[in-house]
């Protein structure tokens, strides 16, 4: 071959190589997840919020994000760890009845730490798999052994932990601070929840005082977080990205409607679960029992919808799991449905609502290396977090019914060197850095080195866990709008397909190597 013919191919392959590798994402590999429950999308109108808004300003926001139906903290915090709806994942409220187990799932009780209830790969595991470094720091669902596994380290739930500990454990995690296998190990990926503001809207309701002062206490206590990152050096590696599971609307001990008020009792055999969303199984000995107990309640009371299982909308997705029991009874918002008297509902504030609803939607905002700073993006899906964060980290995704497309547009891939400006004043938040993050809080438990055998529940059938784009079902089912004066969200369709980041990914791995070779090969020749 003529020499000037070969060294003029090995010019342009160099170049073209040089060329695909800037388009290829880089990525710091750095992200940490935090969940602040029922933190409403319009809270940060009530207060000020420095801390914040300085992670707004830095970074990307979305004015709301659409959470899943139904809006509970345990079905929700596992869609954004599984990019899963809940029919798909298996955590279908906070209370659940398995016909085939025939046990009930509470995760107050033994049932919630059995694996065999969890379906999915959440986040933690999906990076552990794929030998990089996951911690978590009370997530629910992330004391379970899922697949026989947790994350490579994480704590069972304790809500008396001041917020201050897990920061600082965090940040050694991230400093590479604590020993995996006997080796001081940075970690990639670290996810830790907060039970406020949730816990004073249930008590005080959205509108109260004392959700003001909660906001407020958050915003604080992400001041403290920054400035501990910033003190690390941290700041300007890691990205973040703050979330909630679902929103919160007033409860009215006036708004309660009485299953026992309208049915025959005998043809109900369990009620599993209480609140604005019931599921009612109908008595199994009895062939003729559901179509009367749905004869009975689809009238019974103006501010209840009730749906056969074949017929609750395809947009909830949410039917096609054995858990959803034969009748699925939903309330209007601020109404909440019991099966007899004895069951109370205290506090002034409740969610679990149809997730269209306005004050059912989370927030979100995220700031680091990788996001662009200072831009507002359009409403996305819950279920979208879980792709972009294992675009973030490099590791390629579970099946999931998320799509990165719908949430790319916040991230920058290439990015250069970046100097935060200066974090807002606060004498409450002053950080100083860590000399030796082990000290500050006990280790935690690692029980991954001694799996137990649990059962696995089958995932939905496989269109039930590859994301569809969402269509109009008016002219399929009967879909009655919830009854309210409160505004609801409708979600556009989505026509992209969630998977295709990965076969992108997928082809600039082959062509690095095929550019490699090439290359290679000419360089030869020309010698």
């Amino acid at each position: 071959m003529d020499v000037y013919l070969t060294a003029n191919i090995v010019i342009f392959i160099i170049f073209l190589y040089s060329e695909m590798r800037l388009a290829r994402a880089e990525y710091t590999e750095k992200l940490l997840l935090l969940s602040f429950d029922g933190f409403r999308w319009d809270y940060l109108d009530k207060v000020e919020t420095p801390f914040l808004d300085y992670i707004a300003g830095c970074g990307a926001k979305a004015p709301y994000i659409n959470g899943t139906f139904i809006t509970k903290t345990f079905p929700s915090h596992y869609t954004i760890a599984t990019g899963l709806y809940e029919e798909s994942h298996g955590i279908i409220g906070n209370t659940m009845y398995d016909p085939i187990f025939d046990e009930v799932f509470s995760i107050k009780a033994r049932t919630g730490k059995e694996g065999r209830w969890w379906g999915g790969e959440p986040i933690w595991l999906t990076v552990k798999k794929q030998h990089k470094v996951s911690g978590t720091y009370f997530w629910p669902g992330s004391d379970v052994s899922i697949q026989n596994e947790n994350a490579n380290m994480w704590f069972n739930y304790n809500q008396n932990t001041p917020y201050e500990d897990r920061v600082n454990k965090m940040v050694s995690w991230f400093k590479g601070e604590d020993k995996i296998q006997d080796k001081p190990t940075s970690f990639n990926f670290v996810a830790m929840y907060y039970h406020e503001p949730d816990f004073s809207g249930h008590q005080h309701g959205p509108d109260s005082a004392e959700v003001e002062q909660a906001v407020k206490d958050v915003d604080r206590l992400i001041g403290y977080l920054l400035n501990k990152l910033r003190a690390n050096n941290l700041l300007e590696v890691v990205n973040i990205i703050i979330t909630s599971d679902h929103g919160m609307t007033k409860m009215s001990q006036d708004k309660i409607i009485t299953l026992t008020d309208y049915v025959t009792v005998s043809d109900v055999e369990r009620v599993p679960d209480h609140g604005p969303i019931c599921n009612i199984l109908p008595n199994k000995k009895d062939q003729d029992a559901k179509q009367r107990l749905y004869n009975q309640l689809k009238d019974a009371h103006p501010n209840m919808t009730v749906y056969l299982k074949e017929d609750i909308p395809d947009i909830f997705h949410y039917k096609n799991n054995r858990r959803v029991m034969p009748i699925l009874a939903i309330a209007d918002e601020g109404w909440v449905i019991r099966w007899n008297q004895s069951f109370m509902f205290p506090g002034n504030g409740t969610h679990g609502y149809d997730n269209r609803y306005m004050s059912m939607k989370p927030i979100f905002m995220a700031m680091g290396p990788n996001f662009k700073e200072g831009i507002t993006v359009n409403p996305f899906k819950q279920v979208d977090i879980y792709p972009l964060m294992c675009q973030l980290l490099n590791v390629q995704p579970a099946a999931n019914n998320g799509s990165l497309a719908s949430v790319s547009s916040m991230l920058r891939n290439t990015p250069s060197e970046v100097h935060w400006p200066p974090l807002p004043k606060s004498e409450e938040t002053t950080a100083q850095p860590d000399n030796d993050g082990s000290s500050e809080v006990n280790q935690p438990l690692t029980r991954t080195s001694s799996p137990i055998e649990v059962e696995q529940p089958p995932l939905p059938k496989s269109e039930e866990t590859t994301a569809q784009p969402d269509i109009d079902i008016s002219s399929k089912v009967n879909q009655p709008l919830p009854r309210t004066s409160s505004p609801i969200e409708v979600e556009q369709p989505i026509s992209t397909t969630p998977m295709s980041s990965q076969a992108h990914t997928h082809g600039l791995h082959l062509v690095d190597i095929l550019l490699k070779f090439m290359c290679s090969f000419s360089i030869t020749l020309l010698i």
